[in-house]
Parts: C-alpha cells; structure tokens; sequence
C-alpha cells in the first residue's frame, strides 16, 4: 500500500522532532565542561527545566534537574539583575534552544556570560531595559490614564 505524501511529510518532521530531542538530551546528559553566570532581571527569578518534547497526546518529559536563576530582588544583585554562577553552559544552550522566542530571553532580561564579571558589565550596559515589573509614575500612571485629583 502506497503512502500519502501527506503522512511522509508528517513522519520527516517526526524524525526531525526526534533528531532534535536527542540532541537536546545530549547536550543537558554531557558532563559538565563549563560553567556560566545567568543574570536576570525579573524580580522573582526563574526555574528553568528543559523537556523532552513528545508526540500528543503524552506531556513533555522533564530532562534532569530544574535550576532556580536569581532575580533581581536576590542579594548578590547589581545593575537591577541577579546573578546564579556556575550553571552548566550545556544545560543551558538546551534550554535556550527550547526557549529562545520567550520575552525575558530575546529583550535581554535573561542572559549567560562565560565570567560573572562580563555577565555585570552586560549588565551595567543594559540596565535601562524596563522589565514590566517596575512602579508607576504616579503624574503619568498610564496611556490615557489620568491621575484623580481630589476637589
């Protein structure tokens, strides 16, 4: 029985899904070779965990152990970001390869450098970048909002 082009086309993008989480698994599996700094400056941090994607309808599998990300409101934060040394750099290429198009990752509010001292410097240079999470001005709360003033 001939297959539809349809069902080859599914079962090439199956094994490259599949490619793709072995490689992952590799790379999370691989004994740690070097370690960097992960800065980031939300408030409350973050845990990350990387997962091995599966077929519907099984839930994506955890890949080793989750690792907490300080944030800015941590006790060794400077520049408005916290810092966590010693992540394994392949534990996170994977997970940045799992979550590169997140918010926090393509604006710079979670970032590695290979020394905690470039993680401060890049730091220092991005410390403008507005996370969200700050107050409002009172004067100016919002667009189209206005501030009441009692009479």
């Amino acid at each position: 029985m001939a297959r539809s082009p349809r069902n080859e086309a599914h079962d090439d993008d199956e094994a490259a899904a599949a490619a793709a989480s072995a490689e992952r698994d590799a790379l999370v599996a691989a004994a740690p070779a070097a370690m960097v700094t992960v800065a980031c400056s939300l408030p409350h941090g973050l845990i990350l965990q990387c997962y091995r994607m599966n077929s519907p309808p099984m839930p994506p599998e955890a890949i080793g152990d989750a690792v907490t990300i300080a944030g800015a409101n941590a006790e060794n934060a400077a520049h408005g970001y916290g810092y966590t040394e010693r992540v394994d750099e392949s534990f996170w290429r994977a997970w940045i390869a799992q979550n590169q198009n997140m918010a926090a990752v393509r604006r710079g509010l979670l970032f590695a450098a290979d020394t905690p001292e470039r993680a401060r410097d890049q730091a220092r240079e991005q410390s403008a970048i507005p996370t969200g999470f700050g107050g409002l001005n009172p004067d100016r709360p919002a667009p189209g909002i206005v501030p009441f003033v009692a009479s």
